[in-house]
């Protein structure tokens, strides 16, 4: 098998007709390959983010049909707020 992934590589499924892999690879945005294992071929598919990057701290999924044309993922956002008082008397 000359194909050999990386070890920030996740598989994530098989293809319909079992030759191909899906895999994950990144934190934000999360890019998403096909890998066919008997060649070692690397085919981007997509790359998963948010249009709003404010505080997203990973990508959640990706979730794969078996012929990867149709995929679902969601994201984690970290937010908090910052309030600053003036004038307080103890």
């Amino acid at each position: 098998m000359p194909a050999h992934l990386a070890d920030h590589a996740s598989p994530i499924h098989v293809t319909r007709e079992g030759k191909a892999l899906f895999i994950s690879q990144g934190d934000v945005p999360l890019r998403v390959d096909r890998i066919d294992p008997a060649t070692g071929r690397v085919t981007p598919l997509t790359a998963l983010r948010p249009d709003d990057l404010t505080g997203v701290v990973g990508i959640n999924g990706p979730w794969m049909t078996p012929d990867g044309e149709a995929y679902a993922s969601g994201y984690s956002r970290f937010l908090m707020n910052l309030y600053l008082l003036e004038g307080l008397r103890w």
